[in-house]
């Protein structure tokens, strides 16, 4: 399941968002071909630069298709006030 490929017109990087294969499908080649083929299409259209964010899983095979590790970033949570703890003093 690809959910996302950003790419605007003559963009010079092709942005890759939420890759993800149910279990019963992995090691197919699968996400490889698609993401050779989404490669393609943005060099074709003018990408210089494609740029996406692994889970350890698939960081062999990012890498194999020529992604680098540059940074990493990090995450924040905040907990949203649910109904169980409405009106208590810890919400206050």
């Amino acid at each position: 399941m690809c959910r996302g490929m950003e790419l605007p017109a003559r963009h010079p990087d092709c942005g890759i968002y939420t890759v993800g294969t149910a279990p019963a499908w992995r090691r197919r080649g699968l996400v490889t071909a698609l993401l050779r083929h989404v490669l393609a299409v943005a060099e074709q259209d003018g990408a210089r630069t494609a740029t996406l964010q692994s889970t350890p899983m698939a960081r062999a095979l990012y890498a194999a298709l020529g992604f680098l590790p540059v940074g990493r970033y990090e995450a924040w949570v905040r907990t949203i006030r649910t109904a169980t703890t409405a009106g208590t003093r810890r919400d206050r």
